[in-house]
């Protein structure tokens, strides 16, 4: 980790000492050690994109690498926010926590769809990256096939008592049975490890199907009717929203996005459009009914614009949002805001 870090800290114009190194490699190892929470997965990935977090988040940071380093302090905003995401980068190559990983990442997803830059790109692409393999692997194989035989007791160790015969309880015997517990122990392991596995394999095979379906027929569940008969706008929410309902597995399929290309495919030659188009494009009634499927703090832009919308009126959300979220870029396609609303949804589903 040591190049890397002083690499990145350079990069990020900190200056660094072979000292500072070890001191923050030991912080971050401290760090690691806590168990991170899904609260935490969305506070470290703001941190990073923004320097901004809730407080106690934050302290409890600051905290762990001053008690390696007594010269850290809170001021440090712009090595505590290249910290975080070194955080990050280490928790993806330690194999640390799947699930909160897998949120991190799609946390990060949204903020890079605002425009927000990354202050380490190495940091930024990693975290695309690893998101992609991550949902490669879901499909990767899908073979029922057991790759773990069980196997049987062997010769030595099989015996057998005839009725009305006695067997002397004796060190041998002992020794036998030992070995009969022991492999019944590996027969019910593995027989949990097949069905976790077969379970797993059903359920993508099942979520393949749905989309599928939701392919061929290109139509919305709440318009019952084709996304191409739907205001363009409109149709990118609503196209988000229903593949999110078809995803299962998280953290869905590598296809997402060309589905939604499929899906959307009447919208490619239209220009961009500002974030605002594509909210207030969006019925009351369907902002009401997911909002009560998400029943939950909402802490994504476009799920937070929603419900902003819905709350203060259609010329009153925009303030609310820039207070909550600072918007870096100005137009967005179709597949843009639909790919978004879709890992939105996904989160929630998660946090549910």
């Amino acid at each position: 980790m040591s190049r890397e870090l002083a690499k990145w800290m350079r990069t990020a114009g900190i200056a660094i000492t072979n000292e500072i190194v070890n001191l923050r490699e030991e912080g971050i190892d401290n760090f690691l050690k806590k168990k991170m929470t899904k609260e935490d997965a969305k506070e470290i990935t703001k941190l990073y994109f923004t320097g901004k977090c809730k407080e106690d988040f934050f302290e409890s940071l600051v905290d762990t690498f001053y008690e390696v380093d007594n010269t850290f302090s809170d001021d440090m905003k712009q090595e505590i926010t290249v910290l975080a995401g070194i955080i990050i980068f280490e928790m993806i190559e330690r194999g640390k926590s799947k699930d909160i990983i897998e949120l991190i990442e799609m946390y990060a997803q949204t903020y890079l769809f605002l425009g927000y830059s990354s202050v380490v790109d190495d940091i930024s692409i990693m975290l695309q990256k690893d998101l992609e393999n991550r949902m490669l692997a879901l499909r990767e194989d899908l073979s029922f096939e057991n790759k773990s035989p069980i196997n049987g007791l062997g010769k030595e160790f099989c015996f057998s008592i005839k009725e009305d015969e006695t067997e002397e309880y004796n060190a041998a015997v002992i020794e036998k049975l030992d070995i009969v517990v022991k492999k019944v122990n590996e027969l019910s392991n593995q027989l949990n490890s097949i069905k976790k596995i077969t379970l797993h394999h059903e359920s993508i095979i099942y979520e393949d199907l749905q989309l599928l379906w939701w392919l061929m027929t290109e139509c919305s569940d709440d318009k019952e009717t084709r996304y191409l008969n739907i205001e363009p706008h409109f149709a990118a929410i609503l196209a988000g929203k229903d593949l999110a309902q078809r995803v299962s597995v998280f953290p869905g399929p590598y296809s997402a996005k060309a589905l939604l290309r499929k899906v959307l495919e009447f919208s490619e030659k239209e220009p961009g459009s500002s974030l605002e188009k594509y909210i207030d494009s969006v019925d009351d009634d369907i902002i009401m009914d997911l909002l009560e499927k998400n029943d939950i703090e909402i802490h994504t832009p476009i799920l937070f614009a929603l419900k902003k919308k819905m709350e203060n009126g259609e010329n009153c959300w925009r303030q609310a949002f820039n207070k909550e979220y600072c918007l870096k870029k100005e137009s967005f396609s179709a597949v843009e805001v639909a790919y978004e609303m879709y890992i939105e949804c996904l989160i929630c589903n998660v946090l549910h």
